[in-house]
């Protein structure tokens, strides 16, 4: 019983470890990368990426958030109100959904003609292939707790990765018409933590500039904390958080339009 119990604080404690080490040294640095117009570090990220089996994630930021970002066509950008839970069981689905679909039109292919040879041509399915490849090698030479725990890092970096892009944009599904891309991080620890992604609208606004290089803009609602705070906050209080955020978003939203008649 007591080993039970020990072996259940291990992997929660595994789970926190390595899944936030991989959501932030893994997934966030290959953000950075697959922005990059060189094709040996854009490869470099698609690699990164493949250690949390989410490789798929650089066709549908690149071709759908960026292009759609704050509109109600990005599958990215958080509605209104809408939960967190709500957000990651949509999320989760439709960006996979969407690049599978993005390579399909790239390829000329349509649904019933995903047996032809130019299917290998499909970046989506290489990524399957590869990240499939890679849990097997861990289930032959490791077993099957070391292939569990490898696809349970994966999850907790995926989950931190969405829960950073649901709050960067919640509630501006309607933003861009109003020229706000995302919510506007005032806390340098998190913008020198996390490599600069707290400059979300500067990067929305020059996505191929470099983090170190990218401006700090201010034009958009205030996040009341920085990143690691809000992450919390989203995940164990999910409903104060839209509440604040809610009337955070009103406020400014209310103060602009003022703004704007006085002048």
């Amino acid at each position: 019983m007591q080993a039970s119990a020990t072996s259940i604080v291990n992997l929660i404690v595994m789970r926190i470890l390595v899944g936030t080490t991989s959501g932030s040294s893994a997934i966030i640095v290959a953000h950075e990368l697959i922005h990059r117009p060189h094709r040996q570090l854009h490869a470099l990220g698609r690699l990164l990426l493949y250690t949390v089996c989410y490789e798929h994630f650089a066709i549908a930021h690149l071709r759908g958030h960026h292009r759609s970002v704050a509109t109600p066509e990005d599958i990215a950008t958080a509605r209104l109100g809408e939960s967190f839970d709500t957000y990651w069981r949509r999320v989760y689905v439709e960006q996979f959904r969407y690049a599978w679909n993005s390579e399909l039109q790239r390829l000329g292919l349509t649904q019933t003609a995903i047996y032809s040879w130019r299917m290998l041509a499909n970046r989506v399915l290489r990524g399957l292939l590869v990240e499939t490849a890679l849990v097997l090698l861990f289930l032959v030479f490791f077993g099957w707790a070391a292939a569990f725990i490898f696809l349970y890092q994966a999850l907790s970096g995926v989950r931190l990765l969405e829960t950073i892009n649901y709050y960067q944009h919640w509630g501006l599904e309607h933003g861009k018409a109003e020229n706000i891309l995302a919510w506007v991080n005032q806390s340098s620890f998190s913008h020198y933590a996390l490599i600069g992604l707290g400059n979300h609208i500067g990067h929305h606004r020059r996505a191929t500039t470099a983090f170190q290089k990218t401006p700090c803009l201010q034009e958009g609602p205030k996040m009341p904390h920085g990143y690691f705070v809000t992450n919390l906050w989203v995940k164990l209080h999910n409903r104060s958080y839209r509440r604040a955020s809610r009337r955070e978003l009103l406020n400014y939203i209310g103060s602009s339009k003022q703004t704007l008649s006085a002048q």
